[in-house]
């Protein structure tokens, strides 16, 4: 995103992951807000996203905090791992997965554009158990 001149903040609890992110940033010249927080604990750094991308982390609480988050018309993008009897990489506990169709219920105040349960390969093959979800915030499009 920082690449096609959005603004963007970025946020992770740990800092070695926010590290490893910002020399690739650096290396690409790139600008991006760094912010080192646990959203568990703490709020956002901004209102009125245009965009919310949240990558496999699951928190139930925080989902409200992300839709008020967003500016009228804009998106979040979320994917987590998903419950599953099938052998797959991820958590393996199930306070970390969602039951299926529980993250559509929990963005319920979104209008849902994609939705999607299933396993499928990551880059390095493994097999995950994931749900996705892209919800537009209100009724502008995006």
């Amino acid at each position: 995103l920082a690449e096609a001149h959005y603004q963007v903040d970025a946020i992770d609890v740990s800092s070695a992951a926010l590290e490893r992110a910002r020399a690739t940033a650096d290396e690409r010249g790139l600008s991006v807000n760094w912010v080192c927080s646990d959203l568990d604990a703490g709020d956002l750094p901004g209102r009125d996203y245009a965009l919310i991308v949240v990558a496999r982390f699951l928190d139930r609480r925080l989902l409200p905090r992300l839709v008020d988050a967003l500016g009228e018309g804009g998106a979040l993008v979320y994917e987590t791992h998903l419950t599953t009897s099938a052998d797959v990489g991820g958590p393996r506990s199930g306070r970390f997965r969602v039951r299926p169709q529980e993250l559509m219920h929990l963005a319920h105040e979104l209008r849902l554009v994609h939705y999607f349960e299933g396993i499928t390969a990551d880059r390095d093959g493994r097999r995950m158990a994931l749900a996705q979800l892209i919800g537009i915030k209100g009724d502008a499009g995006f």
